[in-house]
């Protein structure tokens, strides 16, 4: 059994790594907009952040923390999250880069 397995309260960072083209950022917007409210409301979402890299404006990251990893699966299971990265999916540059990260027991910083 893995390690990530074993520890299933801990909270969760997602980060999505997503390439749009300017011509199609507004169909991002219109399909942002239409799930933004359920997002929010979602149980379990702590928190949500959209980033643009510095050094390529066409590069967004979408942060999310949850609570638990049970809640972000739960998310990422349903309908709803299911047909926005469908719709997503349709005007992206590249395929998405997901990665997840787990907050630490400790406050180790390696620099």
């Amino acid at each position: 059994m893995s390690r990530i397995a074993t520890i299933p309260l801990r909270k969760v960072i997602r980060m999505s790594e997503r390439y749009v083209s300017p011509v199609h950022e507004h169909k991002v917007r219109e399909v942002m907009q239409g799930v933004e409210k359920k997002l929010y409301r979602w149980p379990g979402l702590l928190s949500i952040e959209t980033l643009v890299d510095t050094n390529e404006a066409n590069k967004y990251v979408v942060i999310t923390e949850w609570d638990s990893r049970s809640s972000m699966r739960k998310w990422l299971k349903s309908d709803i999250c299911k047909s926005t990265v469908s719709e997503l999916d349709k005007v992206l540059d590249k395929p998405v880069k997901y990665r997840e990260f787990m907050h630490h027991e400790d406050n180790v910083f390696l620099l």
